[in-house]
């Protein structure tokens, strides 16, 4: 069942939009009054034009019901990445635990088990240093690991590039499921 944003416009603030620019974790400033819609949508950026929302594609997954995983009620706006194997979990800043909420991480874990690693994007807007980690949770041996990572900031296409350093470390997360 898909869904129309309606009141939604999370991903307005959760992602960064680096032709206006617009960091994560910060309403866009073209955001509408009560963050309803966007003021520029007819010359709004490529990258805003190309998001797929996963609530609106009703892609959030089996067993949950789509109005409990609107991204502004459940506090994760789930989008794919520019490869077909990622996607992205970006988290209210207002909510930084929400990915933890059963319903979110059922989502979560019935896509790292269906073979997508999903980035999970958690800023923090008062820690400028959050927004170069991100969690990635994927699965190896039937089992859901996670890293955090460094990533550089974004280029002029918002591309942020991995950085591998030597604390980088793989943790089970959770043992062999299904």
């Amino acid at each position: 069942m898909a869904g129309a944003c309606g009141d939604c416009s999370l991903c307005c603030k959760v992602m960064a939009i680096p032709e206006i620019p617009k960091d994560d974790g910060v309403w866009c400033q073209h955001i509408c009054k009560n963050h309803k819609g966007c003021g520029i949508y007819e010359t709004r950026p490529q990258v805003c034009r190309d998001f797929l929302c996963m609530w609106r594609m009703g892609m959030t997954g089996p067993g949950t019901s789509p109005k409990h995983m609107r991204p502004d009620r459940c506090g994760v706006v789930f989008g794919q990445g520019t490869r077909e194997d990622i996607i992205g979990a970006y988290v209210d800043p207002a909510r930084p635990n929400a990915w933890r909420k059963p319903r979110v991480w059922e989502v979560i874990e019935n896509l790292v088990m269906a073979d997508f690693n999903v980035v999970l994007s958690a800023v923090d807007p008062a820690k400028p240093e959050t927004t170069l980690k991100r969690t990635i949770f994927y699965k190896q041996h039937g089992a859901i690991w996670k890293i955090v990572k460094s990533f550089t900031p974004p280029d002029a296409k918002g591309v942020q590039w991995v950085i591998h350093a030597p604390e980088d470390r793989a943790e089970l997360y959770r043992s062999a499921l299904k």
